[in-house]
């Protein structure tokens, strides 16, 4: 497998019998009230766990969600650091909160490339512990992103639409 370095991803490919991966449109990374980043790394590791993806398979899925997530790191940096001088300090926190959840969303995702290269059942429960710390500090940012909306009256400009990225759940 090529390229170890940071992760990148986002699309939800499921394996099939076949020797190509398919998408599947029920496990979609999409916005979607009834499954979220987190479910799908959870249920994608459940299937290498059982056996029912292998390791390369799964390598093939973990490549697409980590560029995905990459390009959408790459995307809320932007508009951050686009803010102007008088913004910063009112979704400062919220934006610091935000990355750090997604850094932490990144180590798993190195943990579970290294699973790719070495299976090691370990790796994969480090990378659900680093996962699930992410999404708590995800979660928290947005809960600092609507506080701050009903205190100010102010839309934040981390609200803004992200381009080519279908997933709005980082």
């Amino acid at each position: 497998m090529e390229g170890c370095g940071p992760a990148q991803s986002n699309v939800t490919v499921v394996m099939s019998n076949e020797a190509t991966p398919s998408i599947d449109s029920e496990s979609h990374l999409g916005p979607s009230p009834s499954r979220d980043r987190l479910a799908v790394f959870e249920d994608q590791i459940a299937r290498v766990r059982s056996g029912a993806l292998s390791p390369y398979e799964f390598g093939t899925w973990l490549e697409e969600m980590a560029a995905q997530m990459a390009e959408r790191q790459k995307q809320l940096q932007e508009i951050y650091s686009s803010l102007p001088p008088e913004l910063e300090g009112a979704f400062g926190d919220e934006a610091r909160v935000g990355f750090e959840g997604v850094s932490f969303y990144l180590t798993g995702v190195e943990h579970l490339r290294a699973y790719v290269l070495a299976p090691n059942e370990a790796l994969l429960d480090r990378a659900l512990d680093a996962m699930h710390e992410g999404n708590r500090l995800i979660i928290e940012a947005m809960q600092i992103n609507r506080d701050n909306r009903e205190a100010d009256d102010e839309p934040s400009p981390l609200d803004e639409p992200l381009d080519d990225v279908e997933d709005d759940t980082l």
